[in-house]
């Protein structure tokens, strides 16, 4: 059995490249993406990037969370912090 993501292979696809690197016959008993319209609002660039960071600043959720594993670190020191 082999589960994949059919937005970036699809069965079939997934079939003919399998036997055509191994040789070995491969029958698909289901392909549940077939039939299936993917339909997504398309974005831009500027959409498209993870972050768009326009100052060198972190997040202050990241500073917050760097913060607390640093005060949890201190618990390996001993004594009682």
């Amino acid at each position: 059995m082999v589960i994949h993501n059919p937005l970036f292979l699809t069965a079939s696809d997934l079939v003919a490249k399998v036997e055509a690197k191994t040789g070995v016959v491969v029958v698909l008993k289901v392909d549940g993406g077939e039939g299936k319209l993917w339909d997504f609002a398309e974005i831009d660039e500027e959409q498209a990037t993870v972050a768009n960071v326009e100052s060198g600043l972190l997040h202050p959720t990241v500073v917050l969370s760097g913060t607390f594993w640093i005060i949890s670190m201190l618990s390996y020191i001993g004594g009682k912090w």
